[in-house]
């Protein structure tokens, strides 16, 4: 299989708060989850609600030094499965989100935290 991402991927258990920002979005950014993994470019992000290829969402990301990075993003893929929780059977998504727009500053902030992951490893 060919690797199509631009930037490295690395594992990384950060908050992220998100909405939808087309269609019917949430008024605030109340969707809280853990990222999966993250790059220079993009995002994984485990949802336990479906949501479009193609979909613009604000994210909201506080890095391990408390700094929130605001940044606007797509989603570009959808992977769902299943989890059983109590008995039950539940559905859950890994979202692939590519970055689109963030200031500068929030930019250089989130390298440098990408970087001193990789160079922790």
């Amino acid at each position: 299989m060919i690797e199509k991402r631009k930037f490295v991927r690395i594992t990384a258990s950060i908050l992220i708060k998100w909405k939808k920002t087309e269609g019917i979005p949430n008024k605030t950014l109340n969707s809280l989850n853990i990222a999966k993994n993250v790059s220079r470019g993009g995002i994984c992000l485990p949802m336990d609600q479906k949501i479009r290829v193609g979909e613009n969402l604000a994210l909201e990301i506080r890095l391990p030094t408390r700094q929130i990075i605001k940044i606007k993003g797509k989603v570009t893929y959808v992977n769902d499965f299943t989890e059983i929780v109590d008995l039950k059977r539940r559905n859950n998504y890994d979202v692939g989100i590519e970055f689109l727009e963030m200031s500068k500053e929030d930019r250089n902030e989130f390298n440098k935290f990408v970087f001193n992951v990789t160079k922790n490893k």
